[in-house]
């Protein structure tokens, strides 16, 4: 399960990185990396497959809500968050999800007011990757 992990954030470094660059992520790899990496888990006997969906749960519905909002949200988002549902369960990705909303909700306020407008665009990829780095960095110090 470590190994995944370590892809799983490798794969989150390489799709923040393009999402600061050209504001969208490469969406096959992050799938097939995804896709893999759940297969393996459920397939090893790691994961079930009712944790999987559960952990599918949160990049879903950020993925109908990018549809809903006419991609002011992008589907990028709701794609990579699904690819941390493939290796996270539920109760990891929820709280990694809330530091990421909350970090990239702060750095828009500071930088809204910096720039005197209300309307910005932020990456969330790069919120949503060191979010996935501080959610797992503690799950030895919160799971047994």
């Amino acid at each position: 399960m470590i190994a995944e992990k370590v892809i799983l954030c490798l794969v989150l470094g390489l799709d923040a990185a393009a999402d600061i660059r050209r504001r969208e992520i490469p969406v096959l790899p992050t799938v097939l990396a995804g896709g893999l990496m759940a297969a393996e888990l459920v397939i090893r006997g790691s994961r079930s497959l009712p944790a999987l969906l559960c952990g599918l749960l949160p990049g879903a519905a950020l993925l109908l809500l990018s549809l809903a909002a006419k991609e002011r949200i992008g589907a990028g988002d709701g794609i990579a968050v699904l690819c941390c549902g493939c290796v996270l369960d539920f109760f990891q990705l929820c709280p990694a999800l809330l530091c990421a909303l909350l970090a990239a909700g702060l750095f828009g306020l500071v930088l809204a007011r910096k720039r005197k407008t209300r309307r910005i665009s932020l990456p969330f990829v790069p919120f949503l990757a060191g979010a996935v780095i501080l959610v797992l960095s503690l799950e030895g110090i919160f799971y047994v």
